[in-house]
């Protein structure tokens, strides 16, 4: 894997910040899957997916970075954005950050 730019690394730790309201450090992935909104991937926008085909591939990515099954720490989401990461120039700041907002 390439690693994340500086700024992919700050978008994503200010993502997590923002959901980990509680300040507990992890996220439940129950809360994660059903507040994730697949209508604004780039690739929905663009009609490439459908948003189950988007919302079906969050859900399978993010549960394998989970190692109890139930919770992701912010290190396991740092390594699920590294892995959207590296599927996206770096010169698609604007569509990383897009992707890591939805």
């Amino acid at each position: 894997k390439n690693a994340m730019s500086d700024e992919r690394i700050a978008t994503v730790k200010k993502a997590f910040q923002k959901l980990d309201k509680a300040g507990k450090g992890h996220l439940s992935l129950d809360f994660l899957i059903s507040n994730y909104n697949a209508e604004l991937h780039p690739r929905v926008r663009t009609r490439e997916k459908t948003i189950e085909q988007v919302q079906t591939e969050f859900e399978r990515a993010i549960r394998n970075k989970s190692k109890d099954g139930h919770h992701i720490s912010e290190l396991e989401f740092l390594d699920y954005y590294a892995d959207v990461s590296a599927c996206l120039p770096t010169e698609r700041e604007d569509h990383f950050n897009n992707v890591s907002r939805s």
